[in-house]
């Protein structure tokens, strides 16, 4: 047991030093928590941000809405990233048209989690099949703590 938590710790240990090193450099890997606004029409852009691409997912970022200028998460334009093309809009179950995607299945709102998340959920459930492992009775509380979790994500009110 002493190896794989060595090596679990040393893994976390490299990640934080990777953060604060990112902050302190202003690298992707770094964490902003001040207000940016667009470098083009210096519009404040929101903190709580709807992400556009993959790169703005993970790594921060956003476009501005007033001139559709990309940022970084610091605050800089990002080069050869124009306005974004339009989409199509997409259709509501009731038949009327919307910008917004359309959830119908129960699980739809997984799809459109960001790797980062399901890097995340990989690592908690490897380090819970660890402690199950030594644990035997800990599978016990697994499965009344799924058993709830999928009740309570079925009877939640679906987002319209």
């Amino acid at each position: 047991m002493t190896i794989p938590l060595s090596v679990i710790f040393g893994v976390l240990a490299l990640g934080g030093a990777a953060v604060i090193y990112g902050t302190l450099a202003r690298n992707r890997w770094g964490i902003n928590a001040g207000d940016i606004s667009c470098p083009r029409c210096k519009a404040l852009l929101p903190k709580v941000r709807q992400p556009r691409s993959l790169r703005q997912e993970m790594w921060g970022g956003c476009t501005c809405a007033n001139c559709g200028t990309e940022v970084d998460k610091w605050g800089r334009e990002l080069p050869g990233r124009g306005p974004p093309e339009p989409r199509a809009p997409q259709s509501s179950p009731n038949g009327e048209r919307t910008g917004k995607p359309t959830d119908t299945t129960p699980f739809g709102g997984f799809i459109r989690r960001s790797p980062a998340f399901w890097v995340i959920v990989a690592v908690l459930l490897l380090l819970n099949i660890l402690y199950d492992y030594y644990h035997p009775l800990g599978v016990v509380f697994d499965a009344i703590a799924a058993i709830l979790l999928l009740i309570w994500h079925l009877n939640k009110p679906r987002r319209a």
